[in-house]
């Protein structure tokens, strides 16, 4: 299959799939994203450093060149690692990058941290890019990278997409995470394999408060987690405690306490004197019962 003759020459197929479409075949949701394209052009992407957005800010940009550009929001909420592959992703695109800086750490509901808290962080990215003064975003519609796995009762930024007016054509054609990321590994993207990573405030648990400190703790402890060599992570803290999750295999093959000390160290610099781990699969859902880090 080539993704560049799909893209260009596509048109058959209906505006949107029924719910059905996430058993079609690849061609023919490509054939109908070309034609999405064609008729809401020009777009800009909600540009995270996930390959999500970045697959389909590639497709984008196949299809409508120069008609395609990516945005991105700046908030003590997007790690630096993030804000640097979303970078990374655009530049190998050759696509034109806005940077726009957000608050949502001034909505109360933001920093209540109740459940709902994306909803408040959406809604203040799309809002600020569909009222921006910058005329390159003048007339273009807005999409972002949610795909026919994500679930909108899950998903509070979902609702606020909507209510903001802004498109998932991922999801209207029943693209599927896997079949995410074999495109872009087809097409050479810089984080075709790239594991999940939310926000920074996606760490911090419901019903403790986000703010600034907090956010900058989550990111220092998986800035150290990185540096030991692990690449699935997640440091999840509250007020009095660290959870570490880590992904199982690397987990399995870093037995030595190493790492552990200096993580329990780092981790009592920053004001904290418990940290544990989570020993269930990564993202494992139900009840957690996280051992100390060191025995």
């Amino acid at each position: 299959m080539e993704i560049q003759g799909q893209l260009r020459n596509g048109g058959g197929a209906p505006e949107a799939l029924p719910p059905s479409s996430s058993s079609r075949g690849i061609e023919w949701k490509l054939a109908g994203l070309a034609r999405w394209f064609d008729n809401h052009r020009p777009v800009a992407v909600a540009l995270s450093g996930g390959v999500d957005s970045g697959l389909l800010l590639a497709l984008a940009r196949e299809r409508l060149a120069d008609e395609a550009l990516a945005v991105t929001g700046i908030s003590p909420s997007l790690s630096e690692d993030e804000g640097s592959m979303a970078q990374e992703v655009a530049d190998f695109l050759a696509a034109t990058l806005i940077e726009i800086e957000t608050e949502e750490l001034d909505h109360p509901g933001y920093r209540a941290n109740r459940g709902d808290r994306c909803y408040h962080c959406k809604t203040e990215l799309y809002s600020r890019i569909r009222t921006s003064t910058d005329p390159r975003l003048e007339g273009v519609t807005v999409i972002d990278g949610t795909h026919a796995e994500d679930l909108a009762g899950d998903r509070p930024g979902i609702v606020a997409a909507g209510e903001q007016g802004v498109s998932s054509p991922l999801r209207e054609f029943g693209f599927t995470k896997t079949e995410i990321r074999s495109l872009a590994r087809e097409m050479g993207l810089p984080n075709w394999d790239r594991p999940a990573r939310p926000c920074l405030a996606s760490r911090i648990p419901v019903g403790t408060e986000v703010d600034r400190e907090l956010l900058a703790k989550v990111e220092a402890l998986e800035i150290l987690l990185a540096g030991e060599g692990f690449s699935i992570f997640r440091a999840r803290c509250d007020r009095q405690e660290v959870v570490i999750e880590l992904g199982t295999e690397e987990l399995e093959r870093r037995r030595e306490n190493g790492w552990r000390r200096r993580l329990r160290a780092f981790a009592g610099r920053l004001g904290y004197d418990q940290v544990r781990l989570d020993l269930r699969p990564y993202g494992g859902k139900g009840p957690s019962n996280p051992v100390p880090i060191l025995p």
